[in-house]
């Protein structure tokens, strides 16, 4: 484990909601002192995110307006709850409140691997509720 990928792990650990690659970029760059910058390049921002998912410890949870957001993976049984995407502002938020349910015994059961729940429409910020 190295340290970018560390220091990836931990703002998608600090973060409220999935970031995207560009999102992750910019928390990292609050984070470092001056003239580090060339450590986080976007790239090598990317290859991390990537790394980090193909071992299972983060995960595309939304990939809203084809943009991939990123979260760090907390259960092994996979995302059980749905996403909000919010058509003003495009931020994705979790609904942890919110579960998912569906029949065990399909035709289907044994093909599903994961599921990708969205809900969209304004978000309380930008509807004034």
């Amino acid at each position: 484990m190295t340290a970018p990928r560390l220091a990836v792990l931990r703002v998608l650990e600090l973060a409220e909601r999935p970031l995207s690659h560009a999102e992750v970029v910019a928390r990292l760059a609050l984070q470092l002192p001056r003239g580090d910058e060339a450590v986080w390049d976007r790239a090598t921002v990317y290859r991390n995110l990537v790394a980090l998912e193909s071992v299972g410890l983060v995960r595309i949870s939304s990939h809203a307006g084809g943009i991939g957001r990123y979260e760090l993976v907390r259960r092994r049984e996979g995302c059980t709850h749905p996403h909000f995407v919010c058509d003003d502002c495009g931020i994705v938020s979790c609904l942890p409140e919110a579960e998912v349910v569906t029949k065990r015994n399909t035709r289907w059961s044994k093909s599903l691997r994961s599921a990708e729940v969205q809900f969209v429409g304004r978000c309380p910020s930008c509807s004034g509720a």
